[in-house]
C-alpha cells in the first residue's frame, strides 16, 4: 500500500503542478474544456496504445461525465 502511494504521489504532484502552470498560459475557459475532455482522451489513447477494449457503454458514460 505504501509503495503504491509512493509511486502515485509524484505523478499526482506533477499533474497538479502542470495544471496550475497551464492556468498561467491559457484562459480559464480553455483550461476547463481541456480538463473536462481529458477522460475522453485518456480512454481513446488507452484503446489505441494499451489495447483497451472499446465499448460504446464506456464512451457514453464518459460523454455523460463531460456533460455534467
Amino acid at each position: 500500500c505504501v509503495t503504491s502511494h509512493a509511486q502515485a504521489t509524484p505523478l499526482w504532484f506533477l499533474a497538479q503542478w502542470t495544471f496550475n502552470v497551464s492556468l498561467a498560459l491559457t484562459s480559464v475557459t480553455s483550461n476547463t474544456i481541456i480538463s473536462s475532455t481529458s477522460s475522453l482522451f485518456t480512454f481513446l489513447l488507452s484503446c489505441v496504445l494499451l489495447g483497451e477494449k472499446f465499448c460504446v457503454r464506456k464512451l457514453v458514460c464518459i460523454l455523460a461525465c463531460m456533460a455534467g
